[in-house]
């Protein structure tokens, strides 16, 4: 990793992390078959000519683009960085570059408030964002969240899979509404026990999690998806794509 300088104190309001890879050309049917909540997915500068694929434009937004086309065009100091890397091959395929972006909102769920913060997360930024956008190889299962990671995406993130996933603390507006659905949920996990014979809450919801999953698994739904779309249905975004 590349250290462009150090800082202390303050609040961080952004974060901007990025690895540049060179040996894969990123295509556009693997790109537009990626797994992401975010359901504003451009292009640039279009279709036909695909340099830049774009993941969300909320709080966490995810780029893969052409870095050497980006460099011909405006000139850059990122060749003498990638001359000293000793991995650079000036006379292969281009290098392109995975990007991800957490703004405010994002950081403050994520509980990254100053530089400390900060140091002692970014590995586990680069994870979500390697999990938030997933590139995968195309299978005959009809649901792309169970398709297997392509090779160069998993080589890229398999750097990060030690770091600690983050837990996202939603604000306390969400929480009061989620809260009102309490009652509901636990009267129907008390009809489940009694039916069951279950008198563990615990014991009650482990078999409703095992059910649930071979519920989803029958109808090839995934739980996650069906969130997100939920989500865009009452408040018109999601929190993976409008965070």
């Amino acid at each position: 990793m590349l250290v462009m300088g150090e800082f202390s104190g303050g609040r961080v309001s952004r974060v901007d992390l990025a690895v540049d890879f060179q040996g894969h050309v990123p295509g556009l049917e693997e790109m537009t078959q990626a797994v992401c909540p975010a359901s504003f997915r451009p292009i640039y500068p279009s279709v036909s000519s695909p340099e830049t694929f774009q993941f969300g434009r909320g709080a966490i937004v995810g780029r893969v683009y052409n870095k050497t086309v980006e460099v011909a065009r405006g000139g850059s100091h990122w060749p003498g960085v990638w001359r000293e890397s000793g991995r650079w091959d000036a006379d292969g395929v281009d290098v392109w570059r995975v990007e991800f972006q957490y703004r405010s909102d994002a950081l403050r769920e994520f509980g990254i408030v100053t530089p400390d913060d900060l140091r002692g997360a970014l590995d586990s930024l680069w994870r979500k964002g390697f999990e938030w956008v997933s590139v995968r190889e195309a299978s005959a299962d009809t649901n792309r969240w169970r398709w297997p990671v392509a090779s160069w995406w998993s080589c890229l993130a398999d750097a990060y899979s030690h770091a600690a996933p983050l837990e996202r603390c939603r604000d306390e507006h969400a929480y009061t509404h989620a809260v009102a659905y309490v009652p509901q949920a636990s009267g129907l996990l008390v009809s489940i026990a009694a039916h069951l014979g279950i008198h563990d809450p615990a014991e009650a919801m482990r078999w409703l999690l095992r059910a649930m999953g071979e519920y989803h698994c029958d109808k090839l739904t995934d739980f996650e998806q069906l969130v997100i779309e939920r989500q865009l249905e009452l408040f018109g975004v999601s929190t993976c794509d409008g965070l």
